[in-house]
């Protein structure tokens, strides 16, 4: 589905992801674990089209879209819920679901489906429709974030960090709802710190250090290696 093919990129003089190759298949969730640093939201951010690559290439459904600017890589399917959020505050509950759409299509009848979709997924949203944003708890701002994401039903969701900054509570809930969207039929690439719990719920993962690929493979063997098993669940 998502074919990354030994990118290099470089902000500045300073090269950040060295000869990486990445791949996502139909249907699964692939994870990219890392510590900060390691180059995990660069690899977002070149598939977005928003750091562009120096040498290799990057194919999306057998189409080359490195060479694409963020908005047309959007049209294609491809939907990112940044770290953070970032929803807007200020906004209402169906203000930010419509943001989602309107500024790619003018179908109010099939944007209103959408929406509806999204509160039959998340009643509590429904419940809180005409409620600014930013009063939300963490947990509903997660609902919401996803929410609008999936407002495009896009073919591959990008996941950077969800559980960042998050308490233990609301982590938990989230990774039910990306396994609940995985669950869906939703292809995920999950970015994410917290090793424990983006390897209870993958198909496959990469470990990243210092912008390289040092091991990859499906959950069971990430899980089983001494590497990962020192430096993620160590007590």
């Amino acid at each position: 589905m998502l074919e990354i093919q030994n990118i290099e990129v470089k902000y500045g003089k300073a090269t950040v992801l060295h000869d990486v190759s990445i791949s996502i298949q139909q249907g699964e969730i692939v994870t990219i674990l890392g510590s900060n640093g390691s180059g995990k939201t660069t690899i977002m951010r070149s598939i977005l089209g928003l750091a562009p690559i120096v040498t290799g290439q990057i194919t999306f459904l057998g189409e080359k879209i490195n060479h694409l600017k963020p908005h047309q890589i959007v049209t294609k399917g491809i939907v990112v819920v940044p770290e953070g959020r970032g929803i807007f505050p200020k906004l209402s509950v169906e203000e930010n679901l419509r943001t989602g759409y309107v500024f790619f299509e003018n179908d109010k009848e099939k944007m209103n489906q959408n929406i509806q979709d999204a509160y039959s997924r998340f009643p509590i949203l429904g419940q809180r429709h005409n409620q600014l944003a930013g009063t939300l708890s963490g947990g509903e701002q997660t609902m919401l974030a996803v929410s609008r994401a999936m407002m495009r039903k896009p073919k591959l969701l990008l996941m950077d960090e969800p559980s960042l900054g998050l308490s233990p509570k609301l982590v938990q809930q989230t990774f039910s709802i990306i396994k609940e969207l995985h669950e869906t039929g939703t292809s995920i690439l999950l970015i994410e710190q917290n090793a424990v719990k983006a390897l209870a719920i993958c198909n496959r993962g990469y470990i990243l250090q210092k912008g390289k690929v040092v091991l990859s493979g499906d959950k069971q063997e990430l899980i089983s290696d001494e590497g990962v098993r020192k430096a993620y669940f160590a007590m």
